[in-house]
């Protein structure tokens, strides 16, 4: 996530390290490159940090991501017709959001363990967190407990499914996937089959999405066995 992401050297975990060698690299091949802290990233206060309609409702961090490409565009030396922007995880939805939201900004994009949609993605609970009024059913892994279907206790009642409906319609504005018609950028996905924190369908949902559209410009490379950071070092290269 964001948070953890704001470091102006080489992170101390080796998978954000990873995306910074990247940059460099890029840089070194003389591209022009704009590491985004944007809203839910660090360094400027509480609500910055914790934004209230970013990420599931609101995808506002989003729109701090846009406007650093069109100011990127009017650097003296940048080809505005030639800004691409790539990610992963977090950084992979952005770049999905990029190529749904603003294909004609950007020219292309590529997403490393993307969340391509909100409303699937939160049925699923990770060590980074989950949604607990978002569906119908109780998000899985479940532990022993958990009932079959219905609301969490703190959600029961008699508005829980307009409520439910409500968020879920919510969620998809937020999300690459309720924009996926915009989407005519080229775009690969990169995604391990075990990945840990972001379900692999998401990369083939977004897949299958475009093709839904009669459309070939997403492309996707498939890591078997690989987890959520590309862990394997031939797998990095």
């Amino acid at each position: 996530g964001s948070e953890r992401q704001m470091y102006g050297a080489f992170h101390y975990a080796d998978c954000y390290a990873q995306e910074y060698a990247a940059n460099q690299w890029l840089a070194s091949q003389g591209k022009a490159v704009l590491s985004v802290n944007y809203r839910s990233g660090v360094g400027y206060g509480h609500d910055f940090r914790v934004c209230k309609n970013c990420m599931s409702v609101g995808a506002a961090e989003y729109q701090d991501v846009r406007e650093a490409a069109v100011q990127l565009g009017r650097v003296n030396g940048v080809d505005p017709e030639r800004i691409g922007i790539w990610g992963l995880s977090y950084g992979g939805l952005n770049a999905e959001q990029a190529c749904a939201r603003d294909s004609k900004l950007f020219k292309a994009c590529v997403a490393i363990s993307g969340i391509f949609n909100w409303v699937s993605s939160l049925r699923y609970s990770t060590d980074t967190g989950s949604g607990y009024d978002v569906d119908i059913e109780p998000v899985l892994p479940g532990g022993f407990r958990s009932l079959a279907l219905g609301p969490e206790p703190a959600w029961a009642g008699p508005e829980w499914a307009a409520r439910v409906k409500k968020l879920q319609a919510l969620m998809l504005e937020s999300s690459p996937a309720g924009h996926v018609q915009n989407l005519t950028s080229p775009m690969l996905l990169i995604h391990g089959d075990s990945d840990e924190e972001v379900a692999f369908q998401e990369t083939l949902g977004a897949v299958r999405a475009v093709r839904a559209l009669g459309r070939e410009n997403v492309q996707a490379k498939v890591y078997p066995d690989e987890a959520h950071g590309l862990a394997l070092y031939a797998h990095q290269l």
